[in-house]
């Protein structure tokens, strides 16, 4: 098991969610590529967790790893129904994983109110435009 993971763990009375991810600390090409990599590995130990959520954010290099763990996250949600994920790709070209979110097994995607949190983030407004489109017959 990670050190994040058992640390996470170790805090008592807390409801247990757990994350896997790095946002804007700018993360190396070798540590993106370890991550997609290793998303597999990630999303596994995760759910053997049977935590409440598991939710994985990785930042997209390339248009392959935003498919990867679009593809990932629909297997690992087929084979665990009752289990809750939350998995998004962050930048320009992740914004697809966070629209499309229903149809890979996400549970839910992220919007922004304001200011985005995190890179691709889309605003409520824009979110619910597309989910109108998307969702008409």
């Amino acid at each position: 098991m990670s050190t994040y993971i058992r640390n996470y763990l170790d805090r008592p009375g807390e409801d247990t969610n757990l994350y896997s991810g790095k946002s804007r600390n700018s993360p190396t090409p070798e540590e993106i590529s370890q991550s997609i990599e290793n998303m597999m590995e990630i999303l596994s130990e995760l759910t053997s967790l049977t935590p409440k959520v598991v939710k994985v954010s990785v930042m997209a290099q390339t248009e392959q790893d935003v498919l990867d763990l679009m593809n990932f996250t629909r297997g690992f949600k087929t084979l665990n129904p009752e289990q809750e994920y939350v998995t998004i790709s962050m930048g320009k070209m992740g914004k697809v994983s966070r629209i499309t979110s229903d149809v890979t097994g996400s549970s839910w995607s992220f919007a922004s109110l304001d200011e985005a949190s995190a890179p691709g983030q889309i605003s409520l407004s824009s979110m619910k435009k597309i989910r109108e489109i998307l969702n008409e017959d």
